[in-house]
């Protein structure tokens, strides 16, 4: 926008000098005088110019917009991170990043082709190899935001976020996922999802934090071996499964084995004559005793 208001400045001047010249010259009867044409044009360029040159150094930012303004000669002259209606040096142009959650998106068979949109990326799922030394294959999203403050340090190095991006967040992600799960085993891989994405967020917040990035969260979606692993992992499950069942079927054998003893001690023969004795003291009639199988009988 600005070239060209340089461009109409240029015309304009261009214009205002031909206006003189004409209206210098002495035109005879009947001949076509260009001086009125020359002030018109004059006038008309010399407007256009201030409008394009003040559209220039206006510009609007929504939230979630940051931007980095940068003069002819490429340097930062600063950077906006607020919303509303700004002004700017009308030489300097603005390299906008966005600054709301966008996503790394590693889903699927999709090649070898990655699809950068600013700050989100969408790529093929990402493959690694265990501590057991299995291959698999896992979907996971990623969450991040940038730092409004960050914008200028990551123009003077990668220029635009897609740059940034893939160069050192996209790179990240598989690195670092890859570097994660090589130390767990492949049932911890199956069965300790929250440990492995602690990790995970653990490593990429401490490599994303010097360059003003932030991780708002990781989805680990499908983790994929193959059909033998996945049969084997299933068969430990279940033998886990038994194992388990087996244990709780011994603690509920315990459990009725020491009720029992001790619902016999309660019918104990020094308990057996107390009630014996309480039975006579209260009751009537005649009673029997058979000393070798204790009980209580009325006759």
């Amino acid at each position: 926008m600005f070239a060209f208001s340089i461009f109409l400045l240029v015309l304009t001047i261009a214009s205002l000098i031909a206006f003189i010249y004409f209206k210098k010259r002495n035109y005879s009867k009947g001949a076509v005088n260009p001086t009125p044409i020359c002030a018109g044009a004059t006038v008309a360029l010399f407007i256009l110019t201030l409008v394009t040159c003040l559209a220039s150094m206006i510009y609007t930012q929504d939230p979630g917009q940051a931007s980095v303004l940068v003069s002819f000669t490429g340097s930062v002259e600063g950077i906006n991170y607020d919303t509303g209606l700004h002004l700017k040096a009308p030489w300097a142009h603005r390299v906008e990043y966005d600054i709301r959650n966008n996503t790394l998106s590693y889903v699927g068979e999709s090649g070898n082709t990655s699809d950068h949109a600013g700050g989100n990326v969408t790529g093929a799922q990402i493959t690694f190899q265990d501590a057991s030394g299995v291959t698999g294959n896992i979907d996971l999203v990623v969450r991040y935001s940038i730092r409004g403050e960050a914008v200028g340090n990551i123009y003077n190095e990668y220029k635009t976020q897609s740059e940034f991006v893939n160069a050192t967040l996209a790179q990240d992600v598989r690195a670092e996922t890859r570097s994660v799960l090589s130390g767990y085993e492949t049932l911890q891989v199956y069965s300790n999802r929250e440990a492995v994405k602690a990790a995970l967020l653990e490593k990429l917040s401490q490599n994303w934090e010097k360059l003003g990035v932030d991780i708002e969260d990781i989805y680990l979606q499908e983790i994929r071996y193959s059909n033998e692993v996945k049969a084997a992992f299933d068969a430990a499950q279940t033998a886990r499964t038994r194992v388990e069942t087996a244990k709780a079927e011994q603690e509920q054998a315990k459990i009725e084995a020491e009720t029992n003893n001790i619902k016999s001690a309660a019918l104990s023969d020094a308990i057996l004559r107390e009630k014996l004795i309480d039975a006579i003291k209260n009751g009537k009639g005649t009673y029997i005793i058979d000393t070798n199988n204790i009980s209580i009988g009325t006759r």
